[in-house]
């Protein structure tokens, strides 16, 4: 035989092979692990022997998330024989622990359908481990200040990462939590405090985060955290007979897989109890620490009508979220606005620091000389028992408006010590009504002999000619409140796009509010610094659920020291741009 007809005929004998082969469909399903342990995860690869593109089907798995990880395509070719292999590669993450069946996955190639063999994976609780390869590469350590609570108080927390240096840790997937609605965590940063050290002859990573924890339910309950962490392990390589791949020989060194860890902590339990009743007639501000409280009020002289600011600060250490404090209460003599309050924490935390409330007060009647007392009631933990602080009432001199009638109390002549037994004589102050009437004519004189009133008639004469050619920009300066309010205007729509291009929520919260206070100030004839939540509420009702929104979170950014996470600022920008041109066109 020609060596041309043995090569055509070898080609033909391939070509058949490859046609045999392709026809022969072998759909199969592995596990990488079938037993691991709940917070784990475990691959599962569904094998296809085809060169043909396949739809796979994945079936309901109960309890158990499915992932896509991938796909990996291999061709070899054996004593002539090409042979194409598909590998889809799935991440099931089993949510309780048991035994889970895995049903068969459904392939489909050329409108025929395949199916995989059914598989079991067992699942054992978090606290028992399944590799003992991965026991000490990671762990998570609590630290509390005390482990009793009462219902309301904060204390500091403190978790601490572990991950083992000579293990190859790929990334942590998510930071420590703490999953009990017994407390409240505050949201842990992403840039922990790093650092290493050394126990039992290892040396650990350690990763720190320090925040607080709020106590919420009051009984006993046990606190653990947990993260997931990526691990890479040395790949089990199948030596059978040939290499499925030519990279699964030896020669090429150890391969890694990537595996997700659930990594836990150690419990701690904690003892939450109620706070006792408030003692009768004390108002509990809701502070559970220590506490400082001062009051302070300017100006301390003044016409009645006049606003006087009463500021009353809250210093100390403790669950500044939840204080709160009325100010001074509606009483006969006084117009009350409710306060705003505005909190400087003193360190990174919000533990400790200041909590400021002002308050607008307006004494209308000129007989007022001080401000009352004031007090504030918080709970001592340590002490157990409830602390009240009153301030000593604020002297003030309050004069009386213009053409305001100050009714006097009726004095009975007869028993006014100065008047004697016989009531005063009424043409006695006739005569001094006649003589003082007779001095103020005596100094009387005309406006005309004035040098005053002459040079007050010539600045007109002499102004309007030159007003004629001032500049109308000139002019526009000239006009103080108007120009100045549009500056305003102009200076917080600016404030407000740059809030949205940074997305910061604190600076548009802010700028947004003085933007409707200065609308609001304008149809209601007030002080901008004056329009509280409540009189927008009361003026409003529900008409413009924008500018209510916007309040409420502006509140719950003073109170709290943060926004609600779900604000959609360019939602609610779009809604209060509506509702201030409605407000403008009124």
């Amino acid at each position: 035989m020609s060596p041309v007809r043995y090569f055509l005929c070898w080609i033909g004998f391939l070509a058949l092979g490859c046609i045999a082969h392709a026809q022969d469909v072998v759909v199969e399903a592995f596990l990488d692990a079938s037993e691991i342990s709940l917070g784990e995860s475990t691959r599962i690869s569904i094998r296809i022997n085809s060169n043909t593109e396949a739809d796979i089907s994945i079936p309901h798995i109960p309890d158990v998330t499915v992932r896509h990880a991938g796909v990996s395509r291999s061709t070899t070719i054996i004593n002539g024989v090409v042979s194409t292999r598909n590998t889809h590669s799935y991440l099931l993450t089993p949510e309780k622990p048991g035994t889970h069946t895995i049903p068969p996955f459904t392939v489909s190639i050329k409108r025929k359908e395949h199916k995989t063999q059914p598989l079991t994976l067992s699942v054992l609780p978090s606290s028992q481990k399944r590799d003992t390869e991965l026991e000490g590469i990671a762990f998570i350590q609590i630290g509390m200040e005390k482990n009793a609570l009462y219902v309301g108080e904060k204390t500091r927390v403190r978790l601490n990462l572990f991950t083992l240096m000579t293990a190859r840790i790929e990334q942590i997937r998510s930071i420590p939590e703490i999953s009990n609605d017994a407390v409240m965590l505050n949201p842990l940063g992403n840039s922990p405090q790093q650092a290493t050290t050394e126990i039992e002859g290892k040396r650990y990573q350690v990763f720190s985060w320090e925040t607080t924890l709020t106590a919420l339910k009051r009984g006993l309950t046990t606190l653990e955290a947990s993260a997931e962490i990526d691990v890479l392990t040395p790949t089990q390589r199948r030596s059978q007979g040939f290499p499925q791949s030519l990279f699964d020989d030896d020669f090429f060194g150890t391969t890694y897989t990537r595996t997700p860890l659930r990594v836990f902590s150690n419990t701690i339990e904690l003892d939450i109890r109620p706070i006792p009743p408030a003692p009768e007639g004390k108002v509990f501000s809701g502070a559970i620490g220590k506490f400082g409280f001062t009051v302070e009020a300017s100006p301390t002289e003044l016409t009645a009508g006049d606003p006087i600011t009463l500021t009353l600060k809250v210093t100390g250490t403790g669950n500044f979220d939840r204080v709160f404090h009325d100010g001074l209460t509606a009483s006969d003599g006084w117009k009350i606005y409710s306060p705003q309050s505005t909190f400087t924490p003193s360190e990174k935390m919000p533990l400790s620091g200041e909590k400021v409330f002002r308050q607008a007060i307006i004494p209308t009647d000129p007989r007022i000389t001080t401000i009352p007392t004031l007090s504030f009631t918080y709970f001592d933990p340590d002490k157990q028992d409830f602390v009240t602080i009153e301030n000593k009432p604020i002297p003030i001199q309050v004069k009386a408006a213009p053409g305001q009638v100050i009714e006097s109390p009726t004095v009975n002549p007869a028993s006014d010590p100065e008047s004697g037994d016989n009531p005063p004589d009424p043409s006695t102050r006739l005569v001094d009504l006649a003589v003082s009437l007779d001095r103020a004519y005596s100094s009387y004189k005309p406006v005309t002999y004035s040098v005053w009133f002459w040079v007050l008639m010539l600045i007109p004469i002499l102004v309007v000619p030159l007003a004629t050619y001032v500049p109308p920009a000139i002019i526009g300066r000239l006009r103080g409140p108007d120009n100045r309010k549009k500056k305003t205007m102009l200076h917080l729509e600016k404030e407000m796009e740059k809030a949205l291009q940074s997305k910061n929520k604190t600076a548009y919260l802010e700028a947004a509010s003085a933007y409707s206070c200065q609308i609001l100030a304008e149809k209601w004839k007030v002080s901008p610094l004056s329009i509280t939540t409540a009189d927008i509420k009361f003026r409003c009702g529900n008409r413009y659920p924008g500018i209510l929104t916007l309040f409420t979170n502006r509140e719950v950014l003073h109170y709290a020291g943060m926004p609600e996470r779900d604000l959609d600022m360019n939602a609610l920008h779009q809604g209060l741009q509506s509702e201030w041109q409605t407000l403008q066109s009124i």
